[in-house]
Formats: C-alpha cells, structure tokens, sequence
C-alpha cells in the first residue's frame, strides 16, 4: 500500500507541475480587449428598437458614481424609455445637468444607442444611470452606468455601440451564464481565452469580452478580416458553441422587418410575415413571395386564371391550352403585334404599332392595379405575361 501511495504521489505531482508549465506556455490571448476589436459591429448608422421617451419628473435614486468610487442617492431627472420589442428601461439622468431639456438630451441619446442593442442584452437592463465625468461605463446591478466625458471619447473611437454591448452582457449574461457548468466547460476546452481582460479577470470578464467576439463571427463576418475571424475561431471555438446554444434575441441587431419572428438575414421573404418558411420549389424565394411558387415557369396568378394549379408543376400544357382558346376567338389585333386592341388601349398602348414589350412591362410593374374597361388590369397582365410564354416556345 505504502509503494502504491508514493507512486500515486509522484504522479499527482507530475501532474499538477504539467499542467503549471502548460499554463506558463500558454500564449498570450490574441487582443489587450475587445471593446477596441472593431468600431464597425454596431455603428450608429444601425437600426435601434428606440420607440418613445416620456419625462415622469425628478425624484430620488440610489446610483453609483465612478467619480466617487461610491453609491450615492440623487434627485434624478426621471425618463421612462420604451423599445419597440416590448422592453422598456427608467434612465435616471444626474441633477447636475442643468435642467429638465438637457437631462431629456442625454437620455434620448442613451436609450437609443442602447436600443441598437440585442434584445436578450437589454433584458435586464432597468435603469440607465447617466452622470458627467470621465471615468468607465460599467455594467451589472440591472443597470448601465454611463459618464458623459468617456461617452465622447468612446464616440471618438467609433466604439460607443461596442462598449455598451460589454456592458450589457455583464447586465443581461453575466448571472445566467458565468458560473454554469456550460460555460465553465468551454473555458476549460477552449485553447485561449479571447483577450487578455477575459484572461486576467476570468470570473468576472469572460462572458463580456467574449460575447463581442460571437456576434462578430456569426453575424458581422463583412466587417472583420479573415485573419481575424479565424484568430477568433480557432481562439474560442467551445464558448462560440456555447453562446450558439443560449437561443439569443438578436433583435434588432439582426432586424425582423416583417415580425414574423425570422431574422431577416435568414428570412426568404423579408417583406411579407411568413414563419413557416415554406417553399415549394426550394428556390430560396418563400411561397408567399414567389411570383411562380413551383417553378414551373407560369405565373402563380396566370395558372390559376386559365385553369391551372400554382402548386402543380405538370400543369403547363393545360395552362397553355386555356390561353390559346382565349386567343383564337375573334379578337381585334390591328397592328398585328399579338397584343389584342382593347389590351393595347386599356394600358395606354399604341394599336397602330407594336407595342407587345412595353404592354407587357407595363402591364408587369404591379399586381395590384385597378380593373380598367370591364377587363381587370391585373387579367391583362397576367394574360399577356402567358402570351409572352408562348411566344417564346414557339421560336
């Protein structure tokens, strides 16, 4: 037994000088911070879920101020912030602006920025502390700190929207997420920590700084170079996992146009709400917007018309069919062009020349056209758009 300890013993101690020296060696992580990574993962040209800013008067709250080091109660001018995704924050702007019009500036200023933010970063965010000073932005205590004078050096580095996302994720991430088994997995896995922030304060600034990294990688690869996206790839792969996992609002960091609930870069029809993504013809075009949902070359609207099925890609021949026992009635053509004359007057066409194209294009522009002379503007179009079909075919 005694043999069996001591070679346990050495071991251990191998072991654990190993793993020291393995430490020692790593390499330092790849960059100081991230908030200086990139100005360009949010800019303030980006859309914000900012909706309405009503003043509701001054009254007393308990901030922290950096200036101070310390926690202090103030009589805060008093502004209730809604964004357009049901959120909504209180900024408690410091008396120290002069008065009720410039605190409103400030606040303005802040919720909309904030509002540029990923919905699950401003989850928890309920009030918005804005004093003068420059001194750091910080985060946590369902709260963003904010001072005036280091805002405009952040605005002068292009990192403004950057920093306010490091601050949020401690406010809206940090109590879900740090100290999981999840996460404390991926650190372990992981080769490197991200920045040598993350790295020297790991408990605390992990989650924050590596955040920043995700949504560059997933959703701002135009922005960064190659070399970059791939230092950061090969750098954090398990928390990229990770945070891939957490099912993240992105709102409207990645907007929804439609509100169907799919992001746009995602959507296949961005301008019509259609969350079952359905598409027939698997064309990338969503059924709801595709103009010809079977991809059999006839319009949704024109089959239908002339006895046909937009969901039926064998239907051509008895589309086609319809459309010429529709023509070889006794229809007035006087120049001859294949566009019938009340066609030709009825869009403002010339009957004494060919104007089949211009006809067509016209006719094309817009579905939602109103009925003109009996005939519906919009049969016209879809009639002379088969005509077009068949003309082509018989070249």
């Amino acid at each position: 037994m005694s043999c069996l300890f001591r070679l346990n013993k050495k071991v251990t101690m191998l072991s654990l000088l190993f793993l020291f020296q393995a430490n020692q060696c790593m390499a330092e992580p790849p960059y100081w911070g991230t908030i200086f990574f990139d100005p360009d993962i949010i800019t303030a040209a980006d859309p914000s879920a900012f909706e309405s800013i009503d003043y509701s008067g001054q009254g007393p709250r308990v901030v922290y101020d950096r200036r101070t080091a310390s926690w202090i109660t103030i009589n805060a001018y008093l502004f209730d912030i809604q964004w357009r995704d049901g959120l909504n924050t209180e900024a408690q702007v410091n008396p120290e602006f002069n008065n009720q019009a410039e605190a409103a500036v400030e606040a303005e200023k802040y919720g909309r920025a904030i509002g540029q933010l990923p919905h699950c970063l401003r989850v928890d965010v309920d009030a918005i502390w804005i004093h003068k000073g420059v001194n750091p932005f910080g985060g946590g205590n369902r709260s963003i700190l904010i001072h005036t004078g280091q805002s405009a050096l952040y605005e002068a580095d292009g990192i403004l929207e950057e920093t306010l996302i490091h601050e949020a994720s401690h406010t809206s991430l940090d109590s879900y997420h740090a100290n999981t088994t999840g996460w404390l997995n991926a650190q372990t896995l992981d080769p490197n920590f991200i920045s040598q922030y993350a790295r020297d304060y790991p408990n605390r600034e992990d989650v924050a700084e590596s955040f920043l990294m995700w949504l560059a990688v997933r959703y701002r690869q135009d922005k960064i170079s190659f070399n970059d996206f791939n230092t950061i790839h090969q750098t954090m792969p398990y928390r990229i996992s990770y945070f891939d996992s957490i099912d993240c609002d992105l709102f409207p960091f990645i907007p929804d146009f439609d509100n169907d609930g799919v992001w746009d870069n995602t959507d296949n029809c961005i301008s019509i709400a259609n969350p079952n993504q359905n598409d027939f013809d698997q064309d990338s075009k969503g059924d709801v917007c595709d103009k010809d949902i079977d991809g059999d070359g006839l319009n949704n609207q024109v089959e239908i018309l002339f006895g046909g099925d937009a969901y039926n890609t064998s239907d051509q021949e008895i589309v086609e069919a319809n459309i010429e026992n529709r023509l070889s009635k006794n229809i007035s053509d006087s120049d001859y062009d294949g566009v019938p004359d009340d066609y030709e007057i009825a869009a403002g066409g010339d009957t004494t020349s060919s104007t089949f194209e211009s006809v067509l294009a016209l006719l094309t522009v817009n579905k939602n056209v109103p009925a003109m002379g009996g005939i519906g503007l919009l049969t016209l179009g879809l009639s002379m758009l088969c005509l077009g079909v068949l003309r082509s075919k018989k070249k």
